[in-house]
């Protein structure tokens, strides 16, 4: 526990650094885009190499990957229940919004300093899954209902309310 709190502290004080750096100058809004491509193509890439140092593939990996795509066809049929009394424009938005989750940006940096290689690569598959399923399903929603004008009616209503309310 105590090395959970070391590191989640460690988290805290980059954080801070970031802010600080902001705030006396060090850092300006322009910035980010050196950064993040540092960060992009640089440190995650090396980090993910590393990972595959004690690597053993296993049929758990697979498995991982298929329950991303589990997962969101969940969510998907989750939307539609909500959206069952809707026209189709809706019932298209509401299964956009409940799928998919951003995994690799969010969860990956923090589950890398606090659990083994291995739950990275796990997580990754997951991520994979949840990428296709993320970017494929809406698009063939979208195309068969023929509404591009899902856009428009996003913030009017309980689509908004909806997609704050389910984790995607």
């Amino acid at each position: 526990m105590e090395e959970l709190l070391v590191k989640s502290a460690g988290f805290m004080l980059l954080i801070a650094l970031g802010f600080a750096g902001k705030k006396v100058g060090l850092f300006h809004p322009e910035d980010r885009f050196v950064l993040s491509k540092i960060m992009i193509y640089i440190t995650m890439p090396c980090l993910f190499i590393s990972f595959f140092e004690d690597f053993t593939p296993s049929s758990t990996l697979f498995l991982m990957f298929v329950l991303g795509i589990i997962v969101n066809l969940i969510l998907c049929y989750i939307g539609l229940f909500f959206a069952r009394h809707k026209n189709g424009t809706e019932k298209a938005l509401y299964m956009l919004n409940c799928s998919g989750h951003n995994v690799g940006a969010y969860a990956t940096p923090i589950i890398a300093t606090i659990f083994p290689p291995a739950a990275v690569i796990a997580t990754s598959m997951y991520d994979i899954g949840n990428s296709i399923m993320a970017v494929c399903m809406p698009w063939q929603l979208v195309t068969q209902t023929g509404s591009m004008q899902c856009i428009g009616i996003y913030f009017s209503g309980d689509c908004f309310l909806l997609s704050l309310l389910i984790p995607t």
